[in-house]
């Protein structure tokens, strides 16, 4: 009675094995070859102080595009204006 009622269970076909292996070994892999790669910080050191190399360059690059901004509104400000000079009619 209670056989009759019990859902039968799914099967996996290999496909679907093959699927979830390849699946695995695949982040496995990425595992692998991530402990393989060159961190920039100290894995020894805890808190911020940890990432101190990723932050510096991090300020580094905000720096350079806040002054790299500012001369390109600069220049075309000064653009403008010289253009609107010469164009304007009187």
């Amino acid at each position: 009675m209670f056989a009759a009622s019990a859902a039968p269970l799914q099967r996996f076909n290999s496909s679907t094995i093959l699927v979830i292996t390849k699946t695995k070994n695949f982040f496995n892999e990425v595992k692998v070859e991530l402990q393989k790669a060159s961190w920039p910080w100290d894995m020894k050191e805890r808190g911020f102080r940890r990432y101190k190399e990723l932050t510096d360059s991090t300020l580094v690059v905000i720096i350079a595009m806040l002054l790299l901004g500012g001369y390109v509104a600069l220049f075309d400000f000064v653009l403008i204006n010289f253009i609107h000079y010469f164009t304007r009619i009187h």
